[in-house]
């Protein structure tokens, strides 16, 4: 059956809605699922860079403190005499749990792994709360056949950190006219 131009009728090709008319585009599709998708995935970044951030400044902070202990404990006689030279000493956070767990009088101990040219161990620290967390009231030198050696510690000389001095060495001098 032919379409007859002049027929009042037939269906006009050219009428809007009918999807036999040319030159008249599809309808648009839906873009939902794009818009979830891209959300969802943003959420994801975003939960991934918080999470992220808070574990590597976590790291930072350990690893300061580390370094910070292993200063203390470098030239120590009972550290020289089992480990050697400190090569590396880092935070043990199962060791740490583990002496959480295992604390009778709630002592809050940090472990951290010592590595040296003698040998290596963990080194159990209870930090000196009074100040700023950086010194140790008691450490313990702990190996891995289990022996446990008390470490002395030096007393400080009481000189505190003073922030002034450090920032005071780089300043241009002042001109007053």
């Amino acid at each position: 059956m032919s379409m007859n131009p002049n027929n009042p009728f037939d269906a006009n090709p050219n009428a809007p809605g009918n999807s036999a008319a040319y030159g008249q585009t599809p309808p648009k599709k839906s873009n939902a699922k794009f818009w979830l998708l891209g959300c969802g995935l943003t959420g994801l970044i975003g939960m991934l860079v918080c999470c992220g951030g808070g574990l590597f400044v976590t790291q930072m902070g350990m690893s300061m403190m580390a370094g910070e202990f292993q200063k203390q404990l470098d030239g120590n006689p009972v550290i020289v005499e089992h480990i050697g030279d400190i090569n590396s000493m880092s935070m043990s956070f199962s060791d740490t749990i583990t002496a959480a767990q295992n604390a009778d009088g709630g002592s809050e101990e940090l472990a951290f792994t010592i590595e040296g040219t003698k040998g290596s161990g963990v080194v159990m620290i209870q930090q000196d709360k009074s100040g700023d967390g950086m010194t140790m009231s008691s450490a313990t030198l702990v190996m891995a056949d289990g022996q446990r050696y008390p470490i002395e510690l030096a007393q400080s000389s009481g000189e505190e950190f003073n922030m002034d001095e450090m920032f005071d060495a780089g300043e241009l001098p002042v001109q007053v006219e």
